[in-house]
């Protein structure tokens, strides 16, 4: 039984690495998604862009707002002392 659980898993993993595509397996009543690194850093990627993409776009509207502090350099320079 075991060793058949493990060529099928084996068989799940060969086939999300060659086809790129995922594999979506019954797990303990769950559904488990394996997917090729190379998807997952994608996947990463997209989110990290999509969160820096969020702060501009606060940024920017706090910048249209008036909701920013202004400090030349000495100033700044004069607080880290």
């Amino acid at each position: 039984m075991l060793a058949e659980k493990t060529n099928d898993y084996s068989n799940y993993f060969d086939l999300a690495c060659e086809g790129g595509e995922p594999i979506v397996v019954p797990w303990n009543g769950n559904n488990m998604v394996i997917i090729p690194e190379y998807k997952y850093n994608e996947l990463v990627k997209a989110r990290n862009n999509l969160e820096y993409l969020e702060k501009l776009k606060l940024s920017d509207w706090q910048k249209r707002h008036g909701k920013v502090i202004v400090k030349t350099i000495e100033e700044l320079e004069a607080m880290a002392e």
